[in-house]
């Protein structure tokens, strides 16, 4: 039996197989060896797996699985394969991309209205993912937005340089996924706590040159 396992931005996706078929799926905040070994304990017959993570993260689970005899094939974004983007158009990124240009001409017209826009294509997410600009759309009206002005402002030129901008920034500092923050120079990648990130922000003044904090 084979299990995979996709370490998202904030949530874990984990389905085991039997041949070609699903036998379970799982989804956790974070895979600790207790669900490991109740998912081992369910389907003793798994025995290989594919571990995969744009952030790079799949050394700690794949560690976990090895120690339990459990074959496994880790994919980062530094694993050569032998395959090549294939979009029709790369620069846009698809639909994540067309929804930045939208939030960046939306915080144009109104920056709190912005923010709630973003938060409804968070929420919709899958909707934006399935069915594109029109989701984006209901989101930005449903927002409270007044769409003529964002529907023009996305098509100009230094909108899309804004989000290039932000896309180069991310590429130098090593972003490979959201949610990322830069707490002074301290990386916090994914849904953290609060708890975490209190402690994040008191490390990072702790560090902080004294005329800083």
């Amino acid at each position: 039996m084979n299990l995979t396992i996709d370490i998202g931005n904030t949530l874990i996706k984990m389905a085991v197989f039997d041949g070609g078929e699903i036998v379970e799926k799982l989804l956790a905040e974070e895979c600790d060896t207790k669900l490991l070994d109740g998912l081992l304990a369910r389907w003793p017959a798994i025995d290989r797996a594919i571990i995969a993570s744009t952030g790079g993260r799949t050394a700690p689970l794949a560690r976990m699985l090895r120690v339990r005899a459990v074959k496994c094939l880790e994919f980062t974004p530094a694993t050569p394969v032998p395959i090549r983007n294939g979009y029709d158009t790369p620069e846009t990124l698809g639909a994540a991309r067309l929804a930045a240009e939208y939030h960046v001409a939306a915080a144009r017209q109104d920056p709190e209205l912005a923010w709630k826009f973003y938060d409804l294509l968070f929420a919709r997410r899958a909707d934006v993912l399935k069915d594109g600009e029109p989701a984006i759309v209901n989101a930005a009206k449903d927002a409270g937005l007044n769409m003529k002005k964002p529907a023009a402002d996305v098509k100009r030129k230094d909108v899309r340089a804004e989000v290039d901008a932000d896309i180069a920034e991310g590429q130098r500092i090593g972003v490979q996924g959201t949610p990322y923050f830069l707490i002074n120079n301290l990386v916090a990648r994914g849904a953290l706590s609060s708890d975490l990130f209190k402690e994040a922000i008191n490390m990072a003044l702790q560090a902080a040159p004294s005329g800083q904090k």
